[in-house]
């Protein structure tokens, strides 16, 4: 796959969890196989994080350490990327599983729209989504180039998505206001509805999904999120 494809993306990063030795290694072998360099974020703190701990009770979040966890690394890393005056990001959970077909993958990045503010490379619906919902979005209108993308308003994942520098600056304010007592604090999946509630930040999501959440081997531990995944027509034999 040629790397170049990469290059509209002027900040790329990794979120890590320090004690995952083989999911780190294979996350890594999965970015040399697609010809990418991401940056790695470990697990930290920022300096919303006692503010935010002290109003979690008021959240979803509440008791799962592993989630506020999770969504103040993705925090930290659209920060960053914003502080460091990025115009397009792209992100990553450490157990995303790229397409096997590598073309695909170059057709889907370079035919992303270039209006695009948040693009889900890797999506589902929320819970209690219909499969007329599903099909909503894969039989939408196709946009961008090679007609892989379609518009969005209701998905979710953290797991590889990219963000305009408008969409970060107005990300970093949904997830910090939390912290000054005037929101409650979701999971960082949860955000795009949020971000996208103004119809001047457009979405868009890529069918099929350009990489799936896994761990090593192939096999999900995220039963539920598989039976999501299937029901837009995705299969396991299709991912690394």
């Amino acid at each position: 796959m040629n790397s170049k494809v990469w290059d509209r993306f002027d900040f790329r990063a990794v979120s890590l969890f320090s004690g995952h030795t083989e999911r780190m290694q294979t996350v890594k072998a999965e970015f040399d196989r697609v010809g990418l360099e991401v940056t790695p974020f470990w697990g930290c703190r920022t300096e919303y994080d006692a503010v935010i701990e002290r109003n979690i009770r008021h959240s979803r979040m509440v008791g799962n350490g592993a989630y506020l966890n999770i969504t103040l690394k993705h925090l930290q890393m659209v920060k960053t990327a914003y502080e460091l005056g990025s115009e397009h990001a792209l992100f990553f959970e450490d157990d995303i599983r790229f397409l096997k077909d590598e073309d695909l993958i170059e057709d889907i990045v370079s035919g992303l729209p270039i209006d695009y503010d948040v693009a889900l490379f890797d999506w589902v619906h929320r819970n209690k989504a219909t499969d007329e919902d599903y099909q909503n979005i894969v039989n939408g209108e196709k946009c961008g180039g090679h007609g892989l993308w379609r518009r969005f308003k209701d998905l979710r994942s953290c797991a590889f998505y990219a963000l305009s520098r408008r969409a970060m600056a107005k990300y970093v304010n949904i997830l910090s206001l939390p912290a000054f007592g005037m929101g409650k604090l979701k999971i960082c999946d949860q955000h795009w509805w949020d971000l996208l509630s103004d119809d001047w930040l457009k979405g868009y999501c890529a069918v099929p999904c350009a990489g799936v959440q896994g761990v090593p081997g192939g096999a999900s531990p995220y039963d539920d999120m598989w039976k999501r995944y299937n029901r837009s027509g995705i299969t396991r034999e299709r991912y690394a």
